[in-house]
């Protein structure tokens, strides 16, 4: 199924988005357009946990952020999936925790992202991704299968100090292995 272009909600459909994340903490957002003012909404609905925002479950596939996409601190609890999102600004996932499946399969990353201390405690895919500026993983935790293959990042800076890669990587060339940054294409 060919990936359609990112459309605006209306106002029922984020109402509504919006009512389910506060009342069981699922939040579905495929193919909306996100500006600032409505990610600062789906956060201050997420219920708290040590004053971070937590999601049971996240589904954002296809979804385009129009503004910086800040995830700092949050809790993701359940499976989590930002497949085929465009990050159109910078991408921060700073200490955010990642508990379950994660996918961020075909996502672009077109500005600076941080993954910095973020934990990922179960299977991740960053498969196809494509990272255009300079993408920091600085003290990121994989505890569980993290896979890279065919993932881009033309901008060739990675930063990787002392990130922890528990289990197998795929490709078994890590990204990270070493602290090199990648040539390309991985």
């Amino acid at each position: 199924m060919a990936r359609s272009e990112a459309v605006r909600w209306d106002k029922a459909d984020q109402e509504s988005a919006i009512a389910r994340l506060e009342r069981d903490g699922t939040f579905a957002a495929d193919q909306a357009r996100i500006d600032g003012p409505l990610l600062d909404r789906i956060l201050k609905a997420a219920s708290k946990r040590r004053g971070r925002p937590v999601f049971n479950n996240a589904q954002f596939d296809g979804a385009s952020f129009e503004t910086d996409a800040r995830f700092n601190g949050v809790s993701f609890e359940g499976q989590t999936s930002f497949r085929d999102v465009r990050f159109q600004g910078p991408a921060f996932f700073r200490d955010a925790t990642f508990q379950e499946e994660t996918r961020f399969e075909g996502a672009v990353f077109g500005g600076f992202t941080d993954l910095t201390a973020a934990t990922f405690r179960a299977n991740t895919s960053f498969a196809r991704a494509r990272f255009v500026e300079q993408s920091r993983f600085d003290h990121a935790r994989f505890l569980g299968e993290v896979g890279f293959g065919k993932t881009d990042f033309p901008g060739r800076c990675v930063v990787c100090l002392r990130a922890i890669l528990r289990q197998r990587v795929v490709p078994p060339r890590s990204v990270c292995e070493g602290n090199n940054l990648p040539s390309g294409s991985v």
